[in-house]
């Protein structure tokens, strides 16, 4: 059984589902990016390492990839504002 401060939410929030969803959903893409960029990061790092024991960096690679971890962090705050 429900509480009667907890129906008189529920009640207050029916008017706002799509807004409370499209929070929900926004949140959901901010914490997926936000666990992304440590991923890239290690593999900038795992780039950086092979470069320096092999002698010849791959230029390209790391600066795509700092771009990906750039993007990511940006679209993450985007979707946590």
């Amino acid at each position: 059984m429900k509480s009667s401060g907890l129906k008189q939410l529920t009640k207050y929030l029916k008017g706002y589902r799509i807004l409370l969803a499209l929070t929900m959903i926004a949140a959901i893409f901010s914490t997926i990016f936000t666990v992304l960029a440590p991923a890239v990061m290690g593999m900038i790092t795992t780039q950086l390492f092979n470069g320096a024991k092999s002698g010849a960096f791959d230029w390209k690679m790391i600066a795509g990839l700092i771009v990906l971890l750039a993007a990511l962090y940006i679209v993450g705050q985007i979707f946590a504002f």
